[in-house]
């Protein structure tokens, strides 16, 4: 068992697939659209400069960037490659699809504005964002774990959402309590299958 939200099923289920499988699925999917995480993270730094900065196009950028993430996440992660081994693939990749969507409309109307101080909502969040985009990374080449047949930053669920907590931490203000849901859920179903 890997430990990694991709590889769930449900609590007290068991993994219907072999980790090589498991890994072979992220093997394919990265060698189809390695450049995508280039793109990601081009995108992911330049929305940290902005938020640092407290430029005023952080807001929009940054939502609609982390809305891209979920959407391609469940469309192209999820439906087109993790189904191959995983029947409840297709409803992860809806639940990604459903969080994208909320993410965008919010971020539409204004509800994601991002700001940088000291505090330790802000310091947390950027300790979040460290470890999905470096330390994870770092952490699974060391398992053992060789790209491209690893979870990579950001366009597989473990990182993502990782990520995402991170990214919310900076919005200025109380988030929807709604917002939260697809993550959190995620994130409870991914720590149960860590300890199987």
């Amino acid at each position: 068992m890997t430990g990694c939200l991709e590889a769930i099923t449900f609590p007290d289920m068991d993994i219907p697939f072999s980790t090589k499988s498991f890994l072979g699925v992220f093997e394919a999917y990265n060698q189809t659209i390695w450049y995508m995480h280039i793109i990601g993270y081009i995108a992911a730094i330049t929305s940290i400069y902005a938020i640092y900065k407290e430029k005023s196009w952080s807001h929009p950028f940054t939502g609609i960037m982390l809305s891209v993430f979920w959407l391609w996440t469940g469309i192209v992660y999820h439906h087109l490659f993790f189904s191959r081994i995983n029947q409840l693939a297709p409803f992860f990749g809806a639940l990604f699809v459903v969080h994208g969507i909320i993410i965008l409309i919010e971020s539409l109307r204004g509800q994601l504005q991002f700001g940088f101080k000291i505090d330790i909502s802000n310091i947390i969040g950027f300790i979040f964002i460290f470890y999905s985009m470096l330390i994870y990374p770092i952490l699974s080449f060391t398992i053992g774990h060789r790209f491209p047949a690893s979870p990579f930053f950001p366009l597989t669920p473990c990182p993502l959402t990782i990520f995402t907590f991170g990214i919310f931490l900076q919005v200025r203000g109380l988030l929807r309590w709604y917002i939260w849901i697809i993550p959190f859920l995620w994130s409870i179903v991914g720590f149960s299958a860590a300890l199987e």
